[in-house]
């Protein structure tokens, strides 16, 4: 909604975050890059499991779900929940490792270009990386991380966006 001059006579400054404000806040996958030199049903049942095990629900795991199909190839034996704090979360396998979701400075040793790009046009990018170890330190992640996927993640911009922004603006209001 855009207010009258008047309403906002005396603001100066109007603090917006993006997700929900400026987007709609329906994420999407928009692209998969495989890391890993495995076979991808491998990789991807890795991935599924993880989703199928996970508790995290928020917009970006959904996104995530929406493309990968969550199913439990693997039996789960822990978990450690993502945590903006740490910036990943992980899922334990009875016998088949442990699988990494998180922010890619955490999970990868080096950004692919293609990535770094993604990033720097504004969109979210996640990396998965896998351990056969079974993995429970919640504070470190294990120095034996395989990068199996960097994902990047979309969000629509709302419509009328662009109007409203140039509003505020012609109105002397920073945003």
């Amino acid at each position: 909604n855009i207010y009258s001059l008047e309403t906002l006579a005396h603001v100066d400054v109007l603090c917006l975050d993006k997700t929900g404000t400026i987007t709609d806040g329906k994420m999407k996958v928009n692209s998969v890059i495989p890391l890993a030199d495995l076979p991808r049903a491998e990789t991807e049942n890795l991935l599924r499991s993880y989703l199928a095990a996970s508790d995290d629900n928020n917009a970006t795991f959904q996104a995530m779900e929406r493309r990968f199909s969550p199913e439990l190839f693997y039996r789960p034996a822990g978990k450690i929940p993502f945590s903006s704090k740490r910036k990943w979360g992980a899922v334990r396998f009875e016998e088949a490792g442990t699988v990494f979701v998180g922010a890619p400075e955490r999970i990868l040793k080096s950004l692919p270009a293609e990535a770094e790009l993604q990033m720097e046009n504004g969109h979210r990018v996640l990396a998965v990386g896998y351990s056969g170890q079974a993995w429970e330190d919640e504070e470190h992640l294990p120095g034996d991380l395989l990068p199996l996927y960097v994902i990047i993640l979309e969000d629509t911009i709302r419509k009328n966006t662009r109007e409203t922004l140039d509003y505020f603006h012609r109105e002397g209001v920073d945003v």
